[in-house]
C-alpha cells in the first residue's frame, strides 16, 4: 500500500472517532477535531469541555495487523494530562462501527474511577 494510501485510511478513522464522540456527548464540532496526519501529539484535538465528558488520549490505528504494546505507549505518550491513553484499531474488512478499543486494564479501572467521581460530584 502506497503511503498516501495508508495515511488516508488512517485519516478517515480520526474523522469518523472525532464525528462519534462530539455526537454521542453532543460537543461543538471544534471540541473534537481530527489533527493532521504526521503532525505530534493526540490524534484528536479535544477541548477542555470534550476532556472532561470524554477523558480518553485515542491513538487511532487502521492497519490490517494488529496494533501490539508500541500503539499503547505512543498513545500514553500523546495522551493529554489527567485522560487516559488507549488505541482505537479498525480491522480490515469490519466497518468504523466496529472499530475497537485496547487500553491496559489499570487504565481501565481509572477511566471507571474517573467517571464514577464525576457521576458522584454531579449529583
Amino acid at each position: 500500500m502506497k503511503t498516501a494510501s495508508a495515511k488516508s485510511k488512517g485519516r478517515l478513522l480520526q474523522q469518523h472517532a472525532a464525528k462519534v464522540i462530539v455526537d454521542r456527548f453532543a460537543l461543538g464540532v471544534d471540541d473534537v477535531v481530527s489533527r493532521p496526519m504526521g503532525s505530534g501529539g493526540s490524534d484528536l484535538l479535544m477541548s477542555p469541555l470534550a476532556q472532561k465528558v470524554f477523558p480518553v488520549s485515542l491513538e487511532c490505528k487502521n492497519w490490517k495487523t494488529k496494533p501490539g504494546p508500541e500503539a499503547l505507549e505512543q498513545s500514553a505518550h500523546n495522551a493529554y494530562e489527567g485522560t487516559v491513553p488507549a488505541v482505537a484499531w479498525k480491522p480490515p474488512r469490519r466497518s468504523m462501527d466496529k472499530t475497537l478499543i485496547m487500553m491496559e486494564l489499570e487504565d481501565l479501572i481509572r477511566l471507571i474511577t474517573l467517571i464514577r467521581r464525576e457521576n458522584s460530584a454531579s449529583v
